[in-house]
């Protein structure tokens, strides 16, 4: 009996260490998993796998908190549609698909918010056209041994 609590005693502290990095690494993977809605939709999570682009464009039902120009009733019934852009959300690294102001810009509309957030209008964009960048000639260098001086 007594071997069995000074072995408990000695490995109590072992098992809370284990304990505690076994919770740790639940919160941590709950965590970092991106989760949500990755179709590439409106307010979709965008950029890198395994969230993806957005759709070029998406209709959007006619509604007071719509994207423009979707915000306004219209008597037409022909769908409204939303060309996309993958922003960052202000205070956040996530990356959302957020609507381009129209009709032509590549910024998002500034007062749209998706989960509460507008986009971070200073996100990097990908460019489509490869930027070449200028690098210096090779000078050759002698790797020979210096002479001594006799």
């Amino acid at each position: 009996m007594d071997t069995m609590r000074r072995i408990a005693r000695k490995y109590a502290s072992l098992a809370v260490v284990l304990g505690l990095v076994g919770a740790l690494s639940v919160v941590v993977a709950s965590c970092g998993g991106g989760g949500g809605n990755s179709d590439g939709g409106l307010c979709s999570q965008c950029g890198d796998d395994p969230d993806g682009p957005c759709l070029p464009s998406v209709e959007v039902d006619r509604a007071p908190d719509a994207p423009e120009p979707c915000n306004v009733q219209s008597d037409s019934s022909e769908p409204c549609t939303v060309r996309l852009g993958c922003f960052r959300m202000l205070g956040s690294a996530q990356r959302r698909c957020y609507p381009l102001v129209p009709p032509d810009s590549e910024q998002a509309q500034p007062a749209f918010e998706c989960h509460g957030e507008r986009a971070n209008q200073s996100t990097p964009r990908p460019s489509s056209t490869p930027t070449v960048t200028p690098s210096s000639t090779p000078v050759p260098t002698n790797t020979a041994p210096t002479p001594l001086p006799t």
